[in-house]
């Protein structure tokens, strides 16, 4: 447990956290017994986090921010976080825990090996993913309080069903996108910038309208 927020960087300066009890409890979590096999690795002095996994059962009492972590490929199941999740650089993270529920935002920024959102994600405040490459649609029933902000994602195409955001939504330079469902339900406005190929809107009833 975790009582405020857990920040992970590319260096041992900007680590607010401490890596020997981490290492010691994710060692316990994957029954590893010598210090060469840790999933942790001491921070080093570059701009990478050597950082490979987070503990099982993770819970943080204010908000999660990793950045440049380029091993983690996923996410601990049970993982909770009370504010936002923030994922910068993490470059080989391919997904998120089932049945995640984010209480704040939760930003995507430069998670380019990212193939999937959960099913029935909900997210509380806003939701930004940015330069998803591998991300080819967004999941069923997903559910943002807030703001939904997706761009450079150039291979999203597909729009899920039951999709709903409170706020704003904002689509820019999503190359595959070529229309957009009028399933969709927002609370305010609607920007569609620097799409290439995006060519209609369907011809329901608009709910903004």
């Amino acid at each position: 447990l975790i009582h405020g927020d857990l920040f992970i960087g590319g260096s041992a300066r900007h680590c607010k956290t401490n890596h020997s009890e981490l290492c010691q409890q994710a060692r316990k979590d994957n029954g590893q017994k010598g210090l060469s096999n840790l999933p942790f690795l001491t921070p080093s002095r570059s701009n990478i986090c050597p950082l490979w996994t987070l503990p099982k059962g993770l819970t943080i009492g204010g908000s999660l921010e990793l950045r440049s972590c380029h091993n983690i490929k996923k996410l601990p199941q049970n993982l909770q976080v009370s504010k936002h999740i923030r994922l910068f650089g993490c470059r080989k993270l391919e997904g998120l825990p089932e049945g995640l529920k984010v209480r704040g935002d939760l930003e995507l920024v430069g998670c380019r090996s990212l193939k999937e959102l959960p099913k029935g994600l909900r997210v509380t405040g806003d939701l930004t993913i940015d330069g998803a490459a591998m991300l080819k649609r967004l999941p069923e029933n997903l559910h943002v309080g807030g703001s939904l902000t997706i761009q450079n994602c150039h291979n999203i195409c597909l729009w899920p069903k039951n999709l709903y955001f409170g706020n704003n939504l904002t689509i820019r330079r999503c190359n595959k996108i070529e229309s957009l469902s009028m399933e969709v339900k927002t609370g305010k406005s609607v920007l569609i910038d620097l799409c290439k190929n995006f060519c209609k809107l369907l011809s329901q009833r608009y709910p903004w309208s």
